[in-house]
């Protein structure tokens, strides 16, 4: 059963709805598109950051263990 043929008058609109569904799909699928590029650009950046703390910490045990820079680091 087709609701566009149930109602005739509608046959001569039935491209331009059609065309709109496309267009609405379209722009929902670039939506999703541009969602996940800037979730997973965040999910670097965390990564990234995360490393650097972790590469910060190591180097503040490097300087802690070390007797010599010991008496230069800042203490906590």
């Amino acid at each position: 059963m087709n609701p566009i043929h149930d109602y005739p008058e509608f046959i001569p609109v039935e491209a331009h709805v059609r065309r709109a569904h496309l267009e609405r799909a379209a722009h929902i699928g670039h939506l999703f598109g541009v969602a996940t590029e800037r979730i997973l650009k965040a999910l670097k950046h965390a990564a990234i950051a995360f490393g650097d703390g972790l590469a910060a910490e190591r180097e503040r045990r490097a300087i802690e263990a070390d007797v010599f820079l010991r008496r230069s680091a800042p203490h906590r």
